[in-house]
């Protein structure tokens, strides 16, 4: 599927999760060179019910969706681009591994929830 050919995708997430036909995530964009802001563009946004949010790690060619470090900037930059454009969704902060201190989850919360508000510059 190309990167803009999408309205006929099921997809039911926006950002890191596993990798099949339908799914979009930074890690392909990413690995897969286009661009994800005209795929977030593209996508049916009355069809998007939730967004998950997670880091990766770099491996020696491409980057792994392994979930297990903070969202880094490059994926909160697309977030709080196609998050006007969806309306109320909800949105969950993936950790599978190396969980980090509450404290350090809570500031992740934080964040998403400024770039909710329309805060980015203060989320930075």
């Amino acid at each position: 599927m190309a990167p803009n050919d999408i309205r006929s995708a099921r997809s039911h997430d926006l950002f890191p999760l596993p990798y099949t036909q339908e799914a979009f995530d930074i890690v392909s964009a990413s690995n897969h060179g286009f661009d994800p802001i005209v795929y977030l563009n593209a996508v049916p946004h009355d069809r998007v019910r939730q967004i998950h949010l997670a880091g990766h790690s770099q491996g020696d060619h491409l980057l792994i969706d392994t979930h297990d470090r903070a969202v880094p900037p490059s994926v909160w930059q697309p977030y709080a681009h196609v998050l006007p454009k969806l309306g109320p969704v909800a949105t969950m902060i993936e950790r599978d591994d190396a969980i980090p201190p509450l404290l350090d989850l809570l500031a992740e919360l934080g964040t998403a929830r400024r770039i909710a508000a329309g805060k980015l510059e203060e989320a930075a």
